[in-house]
């Protein structure tokens, strides 16, 4: 496999592919190529993002676009073992994967936004408050990243096109990328997501009513158009089981957005497309994230096939 380190600079000013790397795609269509890059971010911070190309790669096609947050992970998931896997499968859809590394502020950047009002959802938690700076992260994220891959690579530029993929507070911020910006993405992926995120901590009836995603879910306009969301989680997520109903709370939070909780409707009420996948033995950690993601690649395919 090999690796070219790109400056957001340099992609602006040399050929679309590198001259090696374009002789190498001639030599063997086998091999996956993985760009690094440097783009600017928050407050002047720069983001580390790999951009996995498909086995063929040619600027002269197309290609569906995968975003993936909390890319410092891609190593411990095996992404490149994965995706090599999977392209060599019969019927599987060349796309380029964008693995986007977090922020140091993981916490403050990963988060919910509330694009129309352009502020932050903050949750208070044990741990410090989460999403500070959810806004201007969704922002760069669908509009700075977005700009600069369509510029640079043969993409499909439109929101069937474009999928965002991320676990647990990533899985967050990628459903704050995608149900905001219709117009940007058509598909999300959420694995082991943080949906105990709420408003207010006072007591558990009032955490459980004002989760922030079921309720972006039971109260916001109906995106148009309207993307796909893949939830998957693990049946060993958590040991706590606050209503005693033998199901670990992470898995209630799912099945909650799913198919709704008490008067709040779910992602079943309005209309939304949807897939649970439940992984039997999964725990919270890199080691199940990397056992989901074979099953949400063939999701994928079978959304761009026009098959569920």
């Amino acid at each position: 496999m090999s690796k070219h380190f790109l400056t957001a600079a340099a992609l602006g000013l040399i050929a679309f592919l590198p001259l090696d790397t374009a002789a190498a795609l001639q030599q063997s269509a086998a091999l996956t190529q993985v760009h690094e890059v440097e783009i600017p971010s928050l407050d002047h911070q720069r983001v580390h993002v790999e951009v996995h190309l498909p086995p063929g790669y040619s600027p002269q096609q197309r290609y569906p676009v995968l975003y993936l947050n909390d890319g410092q992970d891609a190593a411990a998931i095996h992404l490149a073992t994965h995706l090599q896997r999977h392209f060599a499968q019969n019927g599987a859809v060349p796309r380029i994967v964008v693995a986007v590394s977090m922020l140091p502020d993981r916490m403050g950047t990963y988060g919910l936004a509330d694009v129309p009002h352009q502020r932050s959802e903050i949750a208070p938690t044990r741990y410090g408050d989460v999403g500070r700076s959810a806004f201007d992260y969704t922002q760069w994220f669908t509009q700075t990243l977005v700009a600069f891959i369509d510029a640079h690579y043969a993409t499909q530029a439109m929101p069937q096109g474009r999928a965002v993929l991320g676990w647990s507070l990533g899985a967050v911020a990628a459903f704050s990328s995608g149900w905001q910006r219709p117009d940007q993405f058509g598909r999300i992926g959420m694995f082991s997501p943080s949906l105990w995120l709420s408003a207010a901590r006072d007591d558990l009836d009032q955490q459980l009513r004002t989760r922030l995603v079921q309720q972006r879910v039971a109260n916001d306009p109906l995106p148009m158009p309207t993307p796909a969301i893949y939830l998957a989680v693990g049946s060993n997520e958590d040991s706590d089981d606050r209503d005693g109903d033998g199901i670990n709370d992470p898995y209630d939070d799912v099945l909650d957005l799913a198919g709704g909780w008490q008067h709040m409707p779910g992602l079943a009420q309005r209309g939304v497309p949807y897939r649970v996948n439940l992984l039997v033995g999964g725990q919270h950690q890199q080691a199940a994230w990397s056992q989901m993601l074979p099953r949400f690649l063939r999701w994928l395919d079978a959304q761009d096939h026009g098959t569920h």
